[in-house]
């Protein structure tokens, strides 16, 4: 992606693959805006909650060694307008589970932060 708006989108998005895989709730944390929520589906179960608790889940999961080795992402899309973004994350063995991510991005205080992560657990 050579448009730096995109480049500065998935900058934001491979923080927060970085911190995921890693269990550094900090690291994932720096990615979202203070009041980010997160939606979605693990399997039939819908999840609403502030990013605090996917922040919770990060750092007391399991450990990224026992799974890391089988772990595989993708940034499938990112799309700019503005000072708002989305990007489309495809993950493959995130602790065992395949998920595709749909992240909503805002640029405040010169800063893209992600302000929603809406989720669904694929095959």
């Amino acid at each position: 992606m050579s448009n730096q708006p995109d480049q500065d989108v998935v900058d934001v998005v491979e923080t927060y693959v970085r911190g995921v895989t890693t269990a550094d709730a900090p690291t994932v944390a720096s990615a979202f805006s203070d009041d980010a929520h997160m939606w979605g589906y693990l399997g039939d179960e819908y999840v609403s909650v502030p990013i605090s608790g996917f922040l919770e889940v990060v750092a007391t999961g399991p450990d990224p060694a026992e799974w890391i080795e089988d772990y595989h992402h993708a940034i499938r899309d990112v799309e700019v307008s503005g000072d708002v973004a989305r990007a489309v994350l495809d993950e493959t063995g995130y602790a065992g589970a395949n998920f595709t991510n749909y992240f909503t991005l805002v640029r405040a205080s010169e800063r893209w932060q992600i302000v929603s992560k809406t989720f669904m657990l694929t095959e």
